[in-house]
């Protein structure tokens, strides 16, 4: 009983592992080469002392670096002779060959470790496996075994019957081993091979391995691939794994003699993906040299041609997989076959690019998309075209770039334009792209194009150029006001696409108004999308907004949304209107330089809305209106933000333009601006004029820009001006003068390419990956980028795994790259040639992101950011006449009447000098009261430093007992 039972599990472990998995012999020859080998890995390399991955992997895997490379030789090599000291070269080889041959029975016990019962991969655990592996070929190099042959055809069984195979050596490894032998038994069996002789291929591998595998498990239990029958798994796993190594094959059968345009086309067509390897050695000058000599490569540069042609003369199924692989055809007798053969088919449609089955339309498609001008074609080309249908030539026409000019020469259509235009859209990817400028067009370009065409030509090139240019077709469409119901529906989705398209419908009498509140309702909605959507979704809305500002004859979006808001919020618009409702009188006003409703009953102005009036159903309306003068002051905001952060120049016109509305000039008034002359003052909206340190008055010359930090910096004009915001007591609409800085480092510099100064620091993964979204960066993954696509400049962060719920995203390095450059050119941008303000707004991005999701007790503050406060609580006490006060960052130091004190500004907190923590925690009424020069926003810490100085400047005015308790308690006092 016992023995059939250890006879049935002997067949189980047989049918998971291969026939190896049974013997004892191989085990033991395992873990003797792991015994020997495995302390001297763990020596040679320093596996104990490595961290990270990153370190790790320099010395595991081979590498371009020539010096690593010859000092993991030159381990392998001492790993060697200490195994042929204990072992002996035979015993070595052998252990070695089971080993590598094996490793489907101990790499499990290297890449799993249990931690917290999850299975988890250890990372030095894995530097173990695969220096083991490289160990044993190491070893197999200097010496195989006798019944090394034997063992390589028991792999190739394994590999076919098995179910639980690891990857090294794969199927293919095996057939290169294989390659190396030149006996007869492998010449036989790779001639069964190499033809497709599956059936003989089969009988003499089980003959060679000495055994022939049991049947296999029932279904169920190995899936559908233990249903094929043994030659069909043969097949598979030669057509879909060996053409890496096709060159071997190629000169094993040139040198046997057997190289023909028979053998050469079976060849092709049993490994599919074989041509592509082809191709490329015949192409490459220098790998044709390296890899086959020159009589070879004539050869099969002659068998590659005629194989070629002849299947695309007789076009038959089995060959379309070889067709596919096919890089480039040459010549116009190539697009006449093709033609023809669209022409006989009935094909009035190629398939699509998200097609991908090995058909008939996908395999015309890919051959007319890789098709070459041949130098010998003539004129007679055009006539031959002209013998096909108007159908065949629109059908093939988008595919045939080489042969453009021919095929609508043939056709007589001038379709030219048309053509041309719609693939210059569809390569901006509009329908999900991050440019802001992607399919922004001008209306009358796209009638002009189609203007061309006949009334009976349009629909018909319209609906053929559809398949291959789906995206532009929707703009084009959308232009001729061909789908304006589609385009509401996905509009309604949330369509990209859709968005982008909008701003291209004919505009009917009073509809400019409509579509420019749909396009910015839909850019406001943005802001509440997933961070995976946000920024395209931002990108589309902007798009539409300028392809409707052009149609609408205005240069630029901006300029379209400061018009429509001269229309929404100016002296004619709504503000400063007036509603009566049950006898209170309901204003739209500007307070602070915001749109807000006040409400008055006659004998006083009021804190809150009366009942009554809530209630009434005028309301509603009143508060839509409200709403809508609302986001038009948070478009202004944020469109002044933009032209700050990326120096945007404001013409004469526009700032004349800004002037009509209130909304633009409250928040114009709060910032500090420099015009063409030099000229630097705040925005007087009454005259246009610049008011300067002095007060006085200068008429703007020219434009003007709304003045960096960093530009005020290197005019030695930024310390004046903080000062001056603070003495006015000016509470600017976003920051500006007291913005953080970030300049180049001289780490950075020598650096060249990458900055370290955000990197390492730990993050919240899901909080950080919000937070960059909200700036305009995209997250995928472990990085996120920022692109600036006028600029052909993209910001490459290496962000951890933001893109995970994960509490340990980790930073890496800052760069910048270049969005279009051509092949060959470097493609990094030296962090010293990124224009400096650009620069200085992708770091404070970044730092913002580590202040708000960094995981430590000063929340991750910069030292940009310590300045920048230590800046704005310096020019606060001064202009406050507080003497007492002293700045040394990273603190503010107070000489109080009680103690002396002082105030971290990274996190707020109280010490006296002395050391002592104190524990005082600001109200919220009084740290709202706290005057700072610009909109609080998301950082209430500078408030509470400047309210907690102010407070222990005067700590005699002191009442609260716990605090006066503590500063009792303070050694100094003592």
């Amino acid at each position: 009983m016992a023995s059939t039972a250890a006879t049935a599990l002997d067949r189980e472990l047989t049918a998971l592992f291969g026939p190896s998995a049974d013997k004892a012999q191989v085990w033991a020859e395992i873990r003797l080469f792991e015994h020997h080998t495995l302390p001297l890995i763990n020596e040679l390399w320093e596996l104990a002392q490595l961290q990270g991955y990153a370190q790790i992997f320099k010395y595991i895997y081979s590498s371009q670096d020539q010096e690593c490379e010859r000092e993991r030789i030159r381990r392998l090599d001492c790993i060697q002779a200490h195994l042929e000291r204990e072992l002996g070269a035979e015993q070595t080889g052998t252990c070695a060959a089971s080993v590598l041959l094996n490793a489907q029975l101990w790499q499990p016990a290297f890449e799993i470790s249990h931690r917290h019962g999850i299975h988890s991969y250890d990372q030095r655990r894995q530097a173990q496996q695969q220096l083991l592996l490289q160990a044993a070929m190491h070893a197999l190099d200097q010496h195989k075994p006798a019944d090394w042959e034997q063992r390589i055809y028991q792999r190739l069984l394994a590999h076919l019957t098995a179910h639980s195979m690891t990857h090294t050596p794969d199927f293919a490894e095996c057939i290169n081993y294989m390659l190396e032998l030149h006996t007869p038994t492998s010449e036989r069996l790779l001639d069964a091979l190499t033809f497709g002789n599956w059936a003989v291929a089969w009988a003499d591998l089980c003959a060679a391995a000495g055994y022939t595998p049991p049947e296999p498990p029932p279904a169920t239990i190995f899936g559908l691939w233990h249903e094929l029958a043994p030659t069909a798994r043969l097949q598979h796993m030669w057509q879909y794994s060996v053409s890496r190594y096709t060159l071997a094959l190629i000169k094993r059968i040139y040198r046997t003699g057997q190289l023909s345009n028979a053998t050469f086309r079976t060849l092709l067509e049993l490994l599919p993906t074989a041509l592509s390897h082809i191709s490329y050695v015949l192409r490459s000058v220098d790998q044709g040299a390296q890899q086959l000599d020159a009589a070879l490569h004539q050869r099969l540069d002659e068998l590659t041609n005629t194989v070629l042609w002849e299947m695309v003369q007789d076009f038959r199924p089995e060959s379309w997989p070889v067709l596919q692989q096919v890089p480039y055809f040459t010549g116009g007798r190539y697009l006449l076959r093709l033609a023809e053969e669209v022409e006989q088919r009935g094909i009035t449609r190629l398939a699509t690019r998200s097609q991908r089955e090995h058909s008939a339309a996908c395999t015309l498609r890919h051959l007319l998309q890789t098709l070459e001008h041949g130098a010998d074609d003539d004129a007679a080309l055009i006539e031959l075209l002209r013998r096909l249908s108007t159908q065949t030539l629109l059908t093939i026409l988008p595919y045939t770039l080489a042969y453009e000019q021919q095929i609508i020469a043939a056709l007589g259509w001038d379709v030219q334009p048309l053509l041309a235009l719609l693939r210059r859209l569809e390569s901006q990817n509009p329908a999900r792209s991050a440019d802001p400028s992607a399919g922004v067009i001008h209306r009358d370009e796209i009638l002009a194009c189609t203007d061309r065409l006949t009334d009976a030509q349009l629909p018909q090139a319209l609906e053929q150029f559809e398949p291959s240019y789906p995206a532009a077709m929707v703009l084009v469409r959308a232009a001729l006001d061909l789908n304006r119901k589609e385009l509401r529906r996905l509009f309604g989705r949330r369509s990209q696409l859709a968005a982008r398209a909008l701003g291209l419908l004919p505009l009917n009498d009073g509809e400019l108004l409509q579509r420019y509140q749909q396009l910015t309702t839909y850019q406001h909605a943005a802001n509440t999308s997933a961070a995976s959507r946000k920024n395209f979704e931002r990108a589309a809305a902007h798009a539409g907004l300028a392809s409707l500002a052009l149609q609408a004859g205005f240069a630029s979006a901006t300029r379209l949304e400061w018009a429509m808001g001269d229309q929404l919020g100016g002296s004619d618009g709504a503000l400063g209107r007036c509603w009566e409702i049950a006898g209170y009188s309901v204003q739209l006003v500007l307070r602070d330089g915001k749109p807000v409703l006040t409400y008055d009953n006659g004998k006083r102005q009021l804190k809150h809305a009366p009942k009554l009036v809530t209630r009434d159903y005028d309301y509603k309306a009143i508060k839509q209106t409200l709403s809508e003068v609302q986001d038009q002051e948070r478009r202004y905001r944020q469109a002044f933000l933009d032209a700050m952060r990326r120096g945007t120049k404001l013409t004469a016109d526009e700032l004349a333009l800004l002037r009509r509305s209130p909304l633009a000039v409250a928040l114009l008034e709060r910032l500090v601006l420099i015009d063409e002359a030099g000229a630097i003052g705040l925005f007087s909206g009454e005259d246009g004029a610049l008011i300067g340190l002095y007060g006085e008055r200068v008429l703007i010359h020219g434009g003007a820009t709304i003045a960096h930090p960093l530009t005020l910096q290197e005019a030695d004009a930024l310390n004046s001006w903080q000062a001056e915001i603070v003495r006015r007591q000016i509470v600017q609409p976003f920051k500006q003068i007291f913005r953080e800085i970030y300049v180049i480092t001289p780490a950075e510099r020598e650096a060249v390419f990458s900055s370290g100064r955000l990197a390492s620091r730990r993050m919240r993964g899901q909080q950080a990956t919000a937070v960059l979204a909200n700036l305009g960066w995209i997250c995928e993954y472990s990085s996120a980028d920022k692109f600036f696509h006028d600029l052909n400049l993209v910001a490459h962060f290496e962000s951890g795994t933001f893109y995970y719920d994960d509490d340990a995203a980790t930073t890496g390095a800052l760069s910048f790259s270049k969005l279009r450059y051509e092949h060959g050119e470097e493609h990094r941008v030296a962090l010293a040639d990124v224009p400096a303000l650009i620069f200085s707004e992708v770091m404070r991005d970044l730092d913002l992101v580590t202040v708000v999701a960094h995981q430590s007790a000063e929340l991750g503050t910069s030292r940009e950011v310590i300045q920048q406060r230590a800046s704005l609580v310096r020019t606060t006490m001064a202009a406050l006449g507080m003497q007492q006060v002293r700045i040394d960052e990273p603190h503010v130091h107070i000489q109080g009447s009680r103690a002396s004190y002082r105030i971290h500004l990274a996190t707020a907190a109280v010490y006296t000098e002395a050391g002592q923590y104190l524990c005082i925690v600001p109200e919220r009424k009084k740290r709202k009261s706290i005057y700072l020069p610009f909109e609080e926003g998301g950082e209430p810490l500078v408030s509470e430093i400047i309210s907690k100085t102010l407070l222990l400047a005067n700590d005699r005015t002191i009442s609260d007992p716990t605090i006066i308790a503590q500063i009792g308690h303070s050694p100094q006092l003592a």
